[in-house]
């Protein structure tokens, strides 16, 4: 997988085999400036230019609130 940070706040996850989009993660509200993946990748983190963090589990993109405590030991 790779993931695309957009001006518009969200993160485009693809699989690179095929190139085809296998999500949009959505919840920033600025412009995506840094993404890492979790080692197993399963989780994706993220900041914008409004100095959120914002974890999402992987493939199916969704918010984890409790993303920075369930990502402790990856």
């Amino acid at each position: 997988m790779f993931a695309v940070g957009s001006h518009d706040g969200k993160i485009y996850v693809y699989e690179t085999q095929g190139f085809s989009l296998l999500g949009v993660c959505k919840g920033h509200s600025a412009a995506i400036t840094c993404i890492d993946f979790s080692s197993d990748g399963t989780y994706l983190r993220s900041v914008c230019n409004a100095y959120e963090l914002l974890f999402f589990r992987i493939p199916d993109c969704v918010q984890d609130p409790n993303g920075a405590s369930n990502t402790a030991g990856t």
